[in-house]
């Protein structure tokens, strides 16, 4: 009865989500991504702009790093297990 009343409320749940593909593409395009946040913080760490906020922005970096690296993993792994 709640999930009922839930979709009434909110449509977005009516929708069909599409799920993510596990491809050596888009975990690439994550570890692009990360290393661009990285390079950003560490431009703000050597110009001194703001100070303190770019380890923010280097654990966010790193933190996408590290997500590109498991779904490169897995997509490899799923790769070499479905041929």
């Amino acid at each position: 009865m709640f999930r009922k009343n839930l979709r009434v409320f909110l449509p977005i749940f009516q929708q069909n989500l599409k799920r993510v593909k596990l491809t050596i593409f888009n975990a690439l395009i994550i570890l692009v991504i990360g290393m661009m946040v990285l390079v950003v913080a560490f431009f703000m760490k050597s110009q001194d702009k703001s100070p303190g906020s770019y380890n923010y922005l280097m654990l966010g970096g790193l933190a996408l790093e590290f997500l590109g690296t498991v779904w490169f993993v897995l997509s490899l792994y799923r790769r070499r297990k479905n041929p």
